[in-house]
């Protein structure tokens, strides 16, 4: 079982989640030839180790997170939101809907800190 710890809603089990393929990915211009096109879409590494990856917490907060993820033993160095702007977006709509901050709480601690639950992850006013 892999544990993948999301900045929002704590550690959970990895089938909370969908795997979406590699995070290190650039991709052309929308107008970019064919070929570029190809390459980006087709030809990859098998990495032996260390990969950043994307994962879409489906039966959770539904963000897409950047992971760090060894493929030899699965363990996850860092998990991170894949929009680095979440936070402010995020507080953002708490401060319109008269709460406080979010962002303080997003990435804050280390990858497998906090428990289970995922009450580490609640912002200051959703407490109870």
């Amino acid at each position: 079982m892999i544990l993948i710890e999301c900045p929002f809603c704590g550690v959970r089990d990895h089938a909370e989640f969908r795997y979406g393929g590699d995070g290190s990915i650039h991709y052309p211009a929308l107008d970019a030839d064919l070929e570029h096109w190809h390459d980006a879409l087709y030809l990859r590494e098998n990495i032996d180790g260390m990969q950043l990856e994307t994962w879409h917490h489906v039966f959770g907060c539904r963000q897409w997170l950047l992971v760090e993820r060894d493929t030899v033993s699965h363990e996850i160095s860092s998990v991170k939101p894949a929009n680095n702007d979440i936070g402010v977006i995020l507080d953002s709509a708490l401060t319109d809907a008269g709460g406080g901050t979010f962002s303080s709480s997003v990435g804050s601690s280390p990858v497998g800190s906090g428990d289970a639950s995922g009450s580490s992850h609640v912002p200051d006013n959703k407490k109870e």
